[in-house]
């Protein structure tokens, strides 16, 4: 084919015959504004989709023109078109099919011998893969010659050869995502995303398929599972779908019964195919019954007073209900053929399965945050996986729900413990990523009372305070001067939020919080970007909520309390892993040992001055937690110390240190040592926390409880 274009009132130029009688070339010299075109349009009557297409071609140049500009016919090429004259916008360009001069430019113009050597290039290859060029349709393909004032090069094409060819590869990408909708007793549809083969069968069976399909083999299928005894991989195997293709409608199935259905990706066409066998996209429901899965991993987090969320793996239903009921175990089961619609995560606004027992959630999703609730009350928590919908409505029967129960967050206990638990306690911590952080109270004795946890969204006034995972010297708790307050520091950051503790702060601002008897929190505080920037803050201390003081890994920091932007004041940069107020005094710690200053609380810059007679450079292993007590009525302020060292997992390292003052100088009176690991056997078991409280005196003598984590 050949096409010429000319501007307004031009006629010049033309498509050319070039060479001798024996050897001719088609070519064009493009004139006047014009320009022209040669090409072709190949039909597929193979009766299969080819995928290659190799041209091979020679280019000869016949004229030199004036320009030095040497001339380009440009190749473009369009699926689906049946002439040449296809837009270029809708065609594609390939830079490596164009046919270019090689001769610079001609003083005069002449014409030149296109077959002589120096005058053609030969060989020219053009690939084209990844086509869907189906059988009955065209592909046209074009050089097209623009004209090029005064360098127009008489460019022609010889020796043209056209190969289409169906290139047979097994895909590299399988389906994934397979889900399940409009379930019914005899019934379902299935949906998936696609992988990269050129199309995909969809194996299903009652209960899960064994065999896989065979490269080279056209399966016929059938959407109905009852109805193609022949569209079969193996005994009661049927495909119900080959095709193109997402989804498909799957009926003829028996109620009750599980059916798995696996997507096999595979490449080529009739006869042809090869298949991927490995991670297919799989699934499996049960028509018109209960689901054969149940939910798992029920996880309690954000827990306050008055709300909890509550977070699950999903099991294989189409929907699920979640049912929390108040001071003792849920009795009731859900009704089939009762969908529970009006779900409501306000306690007590939603149906019930019996008294009491209420439906707080009706969906697809993982999680609900259930508000509504009373202070210090244990909610009982049941998750029920469910097909179908409205009459058809099939729940799993109750010896497989997911069960558990959480007590909703409430004022402490006096006399109790409180330990900071970072993580969930399921969901293991990447490294020192920031996490969730917990307040478990428990009873002296060891008993669990509740847990309480600390933001993770900001809400109002207060900030997100999470901990990282792996920070040992993080997390530190520690009660105020006047016992009312709980002071904890770390990170406003997200959840997950990579080395954290090593983070800028103004990616991370670092953030304290106070957490008084009636388990209100307040983590409104927090610094700036010049206050523990790219290093830990490890804890905070308060008086009684008026005053602040907080270390870290080179910072130890005062702060008037309660401010929501604080801008801090750097007391000292010395590493600090702990801090605390004992009988009127500020004392931090780090390993060369308990350290006090000129005044009893500082707030502006001041010299941090070891106790005399601790262990100066000479250091404990790995120093993180103290407690210091007046045991001794006759000596003026504290004068006994127990130091937690947690000795780096080292064994002999580290354990208990007892230190007692004369009023002179402190001196270490020895220490305990934990046991060893059970795996590995070569490590100790570290204490990194420690508390305490005098129980009594008994003949002079003062008997003290220690509490350690």
């Amino acid at each position: 084919n050949a096409v010429t274009r000319s501007g307004t009132n031009k006629v010049s130029g033309s498509i050319y015959s070039y060479g001798s009688s024996s050897d001719r070339s088609i070519g064009s010299i493009a004139s006047g504004g014009n320009w022209m075109a040669m090409g072709a349009v190949y039909t597929n009557n193979t009766g299969q989709t080819i995928t290659k297409i190799t041209m091979t071609f020679d280019m000869e140049q016949w004229r030199h023109g004036t320009s030095t500009v040497k001339d380009t016919l440009a190749f473009y090429y369009k699926l689906g078109a049946s002439a040449i004259n296809f837009t270029t916008a809708s065609a594609v360009r390939l830079t490596s099919g164009d046919l270019k001069a090689v001769q610079n430019a001609h003083a005069t113009g002449t014409n030149i011998d296109g077959n002589a050597s120096g005058n053609k290039t030969t060989g020219i290859t053009v690939t084209i893969s990844g086509l869907l060029w189906t059988a009955g349709t065209d592909f046209a393909f074009r050089w097209q010659d623009y004209d090029s004032p005064q360098g127009d090069n008489g460019i022609s094409l010889d020796n043209f050869t056209f190969k289409g060819e169906q290139i047979c590869a097994t895909p590299t990408t399988s389906s994934t995502n397979l889900t399940f909708t409009n379930v019914t007793t005899t019934s379902m549809d299935l949906t998936w995303n696609n992988g990269d083969g050129t199309g995909r069968i969809v194996v299903a069976k009652a209960g899960v398929p064994n065999t896989t399909p065979v490269d080279n083999t056209t399966y016929t299928a059938n959407s109905n599972f009852t109805s193609c005894p022949a569209c079969t991989t193996s005994v009661g195997e049927k495909v119900v779908f080959n095709g193109t293709a997402n989804t498909v409608s799957v009926t003829g199935l028996n109620t009750g019964t599980a059916y798995t259905f696996k997507v096999y990706e595979y490449g080529c066409f009739t006869g042809t195919q090869k298949y991927k066998i490995s991670s297919p996209a799989t699934g499996t429901k049960t028509p018109g019954g209960p689901p054969s899965l149940a939910a798992s991993n029920m996880i309690f987090n954000e827990i306050g007073k008055t709300s909890f969320k509550i977070n699950w793996t999903s099991g294989n239903g189409t929907k699920r209900i979640v049912v929390v009921k108040a001071g003792s175990a849920i009795t009731g089961s859900p009704s089939n053929g009762t969908e529970y619609t009006t779900a409501n995560s306000v306690f007590g606004s939603g149906p019930t399965l019996g008294s009491g027992e209420y439906v707080v959630y009706n969906g697809t999703g993982n999680s609900v945050t259930v508000t509504g609730l009373t202070t210090k009350v244990q909610y009982y928590v049941s998750i029920v996986e469910f097909n179908n919908t409205g009459s058809l409505t099939s729940y799993m029967p109750s010896n497989n729900v997911l069960r558990g129960d959480q007590r909703s967050a409430g004022s402490f206990n006096k006399g109790n413990i409180v330990v900071a638990r970072i993580g969930n306690g399921v969901t293991a911590i990447a490294g020192n990523a920031a996490a969730e952080t917990f307040l478990d109270e428990y009873t002296p004795t060891g008993s669990y009372v509740q847990s309480i946890s600390l933001p993770i969204n900001a809400s109002g006034g207060n900030k997100r305070l999470l901990i990282p995972g792996a920070a040992t010297s993080n997390g530190t708790l520690n009660l105020s001067g006047d016992g009312k307050l709980i002071s904890i520091a770390g990170y406003d950051a997200v959840e997950g939020f990579p080395s954290v503790a090593n983070s800028s702060a103004t990616a991370a601002p670092r953030v304290f919080g106070l957490i008084d008897v009636d388990a209100n929190i307040n983590t409104s505080g927090s610094f700036g970007t010049n206050i523990f920037n790219n290093i830990n803050i490890n804890g905070a201390w308060t008086d009684n909520g008026t005053n602040v003081w907080t270390s870290g890994s080179g910072q130890v920091v005062y702060n008037s309390a309660p401010c929501s932007t604080c801008t801090g004041v750097v007391i000292n940069s010395v590493s600090t892993p702990s801090l605390g107020g004992f009988n009127g005094k500020l004392f931090t710690m780090n390993a060369t040992g308990i350290a006090t200053y000129s005044s009893n609380f500082p707030t502006t810059a001041s010299t941090a001055t070891i106790l005399t007679g601790m262990p100066g450079s000479s250091g404990m292993a790995s120093a993180d937690g103290f407690v210091m007590f007046d045991a001794d009525s006759t000596i003026p302020g504290n004068d006994l110390a127990y130091i937690a060292d947690d000795g780096s997992f080292t064994i002999g390292a580290g354990g208990i240190y007892k230190w007692s003052f004369n009023g002179t100088t402190w001196t270490n009176q020895g220490r305990i040592q934990p046991g060893t690991l059970a795996s590995p056997s070569t490590a100790q078991i570290a204490i990194r926390s420690i508390i305490g409280k005098k129980r009594c005196t008994i003949t002079g003598n003062s008997i003290f409880d220690l509490y350690l984590s």
